[in-house]
């Protein structure tokens, strides 16, 4: 149990919440092909495709106490008919998707009464737009969840919309920006702010990039000849979990049976990306987590927040992409 001498109430910094918005919408980033391509959009990313992935962070020490988390996850992406194309000196095209981003998280936390199970997810509509000039812009409109659920009736996902668009300079530099609306305390009413999204693309030759997108996440990535791909990276971000108040907290001024735990890191590792056939994929990390810090909130005020110690991450997903691109007269 927490106590009240443990209390401290503070408002929660806006750079934290901007960290929260784009780890939210990161799973669209999976859409990324067009944004980098330097010929034109790369055609594989329009077929429809699903993975299965799993996370794992072992025990780590915080405040006397002690955290490991797992999760499983399932990822697709579905085009919604056939992509629209034309051509005016370079290739235009124009397709919608519904993506999908859903799983269980498991957080075993020792100073809480037992395993915590929180249903997490997204789903989202998006529409894609790449110009004449090689510019990608998306707008995708979706629902996000992320809390323990208490059977069907419980569920309360939250809405979030995303706008997205590159500005191409030349074809090593690329400009990557837009906004996204959402709810970062996970519940109605509070903490509803639009936040930025600002970045660049550096691209060197066919097989080399780096990217940036701030406040802090920076990546690079060498393509070994078709379909393998190694990504070396640095990035924050911020993870914010509804979960149930069962006599964790007894403080005097709360009356939500809920509360939200958030975890914060600071990651570094390597990503690898491997296409075993055109169709079967997997990918697979390992990271290095620093910087870690367990927070529990009533709304926007911090109950109670503590360091954790470094620990590793190692992610395995496998997935597989099916039917066509309805491209397929235009690939190379």
């Amino acid at each position: 149990m927490i106590t009240l001498r443990q209390y401290r109430i503070i408002k929660i910094h806006p750079f934290r919440n901007l960290l929260f918005a784009l780890t939210l919408i990161a799973p669209l980033w999976t859409l990324e092909g067009p944004v980098w391509a330097d010929t034109g959009p790369e055609l594989g990313f329009l077929k429809p495709n699903v993975s299965l992935g799993a996370d794992f962070t072992p025990k780590s020490g915080f405040d006397g106490h002690e955290i490991s988390l797992r999760s499983y996850r399932l990822k697709s992406s579905i085009p919604l008919g056939s992509p629209y194309v034309s051509h005016d000196g370079a290739l235009t095209l124009f397709q919608m998707f519904f993506t999908a981003n859903l799983g269980l998280q498991q957080a075993d936390i020792s100073l809480m009464h037992g395993m915590r199970n929180i249903e997490q997810g997204t789903a989202a509509l998006s529409a894609l737009f790449v110009s004449n000039s090689r510019n990608m812009y998306m707008l995708s409109v979706g629902a996000s969840l992320s809390e323990e659920i208490n059977g069907l009736s419980s569920i309360k996902p939250v809405p979030y919309c995303l706008g997205l668009g590159t500005w191409r300079a030349n074809d090593t530099f690329s400009l990557i920006y837009g906004l996204v609306l959402a709810y970062t305390s996970g519940v109605y009413r509070v903490d509803f702010p639009l936040f930025p999204v600002l970045g660049f693309n550096l691209r060197f030759g066919r097989n080399d990039r780096i990217t940036v997108f701030l406040p802090l996440r920076v990546s690079y990535t060498h393509l070994f000849g078709s379909g393998f791909r190694i990504t070396a990276f640095l990035g924050a971000e911020s993870r914010r979990y509804r979960i149930n108040n069962d006599s964790d907290f007894i403080y005097l001024w709360g009356r939500d049976r809920r509360v939200t735990l958030m975890l914060s890191s600071l990651s570094t590792g390597i990503r690898v990306q491997y296409d075993l056939t055109e169709s079967i994929f997997i990918d697979g990390t390992a990271a290095f987590i620093a910087g870690r810090r367990i927070t529990f909130l009533e709304k926007s005020d911090v109950l109670y927040r503590e360091k954790i110690d470094p620990s590793v991450q190692v992610s395995l997903a496998a997935g597989v992409r099916f039917g066509s691109s309805g491209l397929e007269g235009e690939e190379e």
